[in-house]
């Protein structure tokens, strides 16, 4: 009986020998940081976009603001996703039927909405914006210098 736990015990240390360094020979499989440095291989394809939406009552005029994170600019490898956000973001809309077919005519949905009540402007209704881009560079904000 001791001679085969002794057996078990020696074959599954084996194992976990073999294991180990098979792991390590495969430089893929290895515990690396890939989010350190994105390359241009790191370009992830079908990626979700992000952007949001704000409508609000002043002065019983309806006000629709949409806007985009600044990283947009530094990850989108498309020129014209990057013209499309900025003009959305600084045209004026007349209402929020308005907005949303010209943010549907451009590929954008909306995935969520919420009310919440402002100080100042009342009910403020928000809404999450996505769009399906083709291609991304992965989104490392922690590794960047931040502006002072």
């Amino acid at each position: 009986m001791k001679k085969l736990s002794i057996l078990l015990a020696s074959a599954a240390l084996l194992f976990s020998i073999s294991t180990q360094a098979q792991i390590t020979k495969n430089p893929q499989a290895t515990r690396t940081n890939s989010l350190d440095k994105p390359s241009q291989m790191d370009v992830q394809e079908g990626v979700f976009l992000y952007g949001s939406m704000v409508v609000f009552q002043q002065n019983s005029r309806e006000v629709v603001k949409i806007s985009f994170d600044e990283t947009v600019s530094r990850t989108v490898t498309n020129k014209e996703v990057i013209s499309l956000t900025e003009q959305l973001s600084s045209y004026r809309y007349t209402s929020l039927v308005e907005a949303l077919n010209v943010l549907s005519s451009h590929g954008w949905n909306v995935c969520q909405t919420w009310t919440q009540e402002g100080s100042r402007t009342g009910t403020e209704v928000h809404f999450l914006l996505r769009m399906n881009i083709k291609k991304s560079t992965p989104m490392s904000p922690w590794l960047e210098k931040r502006k002072s």
